[in-house]
């Protein structure tokens, strides 16, 4: 269990208006519960979901737990669900109302059979344009675009043109950005991932796995204006002085958003999708219901499997595990005598100021008799 602070309050027994709070780490409370994910992650269980992707995980957001697990640390080709970690740079380093230079190379570098927002060379965009087209649509050519701008200090200080040295240009910003990407997946905890582009086109040296994609997912989520982007369903794209064609539109890639459809998952709240047909249909997906916020990684799955394993793994995440209260609001603990104090304050109620709550497995702790030690 991580190590999170829980707030205790002191009183006094005869409930003077005196009150003390102490932080009191629940690394503190001493309980006999299974909790062999934490302690030795690297172990691979059972897929006894029969889940038909080749590599998963399933953490619970809340107390970073893994719930689930199926060779989550095996090396995978992830796709789009790259543009996460482009994502996260995004927000940590450039201002989203700053305006942002296309080039030639970061629009003509997609292949054809990669997802685009049409975007024009030499036109100028918002990087919250450029990001909303990236996590929503699956825009690769708005990656290469942020890459290139924060390769390049957050400045449009890059030539725009189709000339080779532009192109040589491009290439080294990508590989530029390539580092930074890989340096702020080392810090998150990552253990097995090699990032070369920014947007999850294939490259055989570029690579991760389910446990750093958790790692890179749990980090987005945290982000507030990642999480509202990645909820957009559709939107459009402003014409510009370099592009002035049809409307371009885009709509959101996340299947499980989609209501009438044997795909859509009433308590998804995002967050990303990827597909190459080297890594198959994967996905960084989260989850909310009743307070509870979960996150799954699914690659290697064909089609729609890809959200039916996250559907299984969320409903296994929520209906398997359930928290048990050790402790709650308002109860006293124990009375303590201080040194040194009135007559009033001498003996004093420690008293809980927020609920005491472990994260159980229903089916594994179910005979499990929870005692709690409390050191003060």
């Amino acid at each position: 269990m991580s190590d999170t602070l829980v707030d205790y309050k002191l009183n006094s027994s005869d409930e003077s208006n005196s009150a003390i709070t102490l932080p009191i780490s629940t690394n503190s409370l001493s309980y006999a519960v299974n909790t062999r994910l934490e302690e030795n992650p690297y172990n691979n269980y059972e897929d006894k979901l029969n889940l038909n992707s080749s590599s998963n995980i399933l953490i619970d957001l809340d107390v970073n737990r893994i719930l689930y697990e199926k060779n989550a640390y095996q090396k995978m080709y992830p796709a789009s669900t790259t543009k996460t970690l482009t994502a996260i740079l995004t927000i940590e380093k450039c201002d989203l109302n700053a305006e942002v230079l296309v080039s030639y190379w970061a629009v003509h570098s997609v292949g054809n059979n990669y997802s685009k927002a049409n975007l024009a060379a030499g036109e100028i965009l918002t990087v919250n344009d450029l990001l909303t087209t990236m996590m929503v649509e699956s825009a690769n050519d708005s990656a290469y675009v942020l890459a290139q701008y924060m390769a390049n200090n957050c400045t449009n200080s890059y030539p725009s043109d189709s000339s080779d040295t532009s192109k040589t240009y491009f290439e080294e910003s990508i590989a530029t950005f390539s580092a930074m990407m890989n340096e702020k997946a080392s810090s998150l905890g990552c253990i097995n991932s090699n990032f070369m582009n920014p947007n999850g086109m294939h490259a055989d040296g570029h690579y991760s796995c389910a446990y750093d994609l958790a790692l890179i997912g749990q980090c987005a989520y945290s982000m507030d204006i990642l999480r509202q982007i990645v909820k957009i369903d559709s939107g459009t794209l402003p014409n510009t002085e370099k592009y002035t064609g049809n409307q371009r539109t885009y709509s959101s890639t996340n299947l499980l958003f989609k209501q009438g459809k044997a795909t859509y998952y009433e308590y998804a709240t995002g967050f990303k999708t990827g597909y190459t047909s080297n890594a198959k249909s994967c996905i960084i997906a989260t989850a909310e219901k009743e307070d509870r916020h979960l996150l799954c990684v699914v690659l290697y799955a064909e089609g729609t499997e890809r959200e039916a394993d996250c559907k299984k793994l969320f409903e296994y995440g929520f209906n398997i595990y359930t928290y048990s209260v050790l402790a709650s609001q308002n109860d006293v603990i124990q009375t303590v005598s201080m040194v040194n104090a009135t007559t009033d304050t001498k003996e004093l109620n420690v008293i809980v100021q927020d609920d005491i709550k472990i994260l159980i497995n229903v089916e594994e702790d179910k005979t499990i008799d929870i005692n709690p030690e409390i050191k003060i």
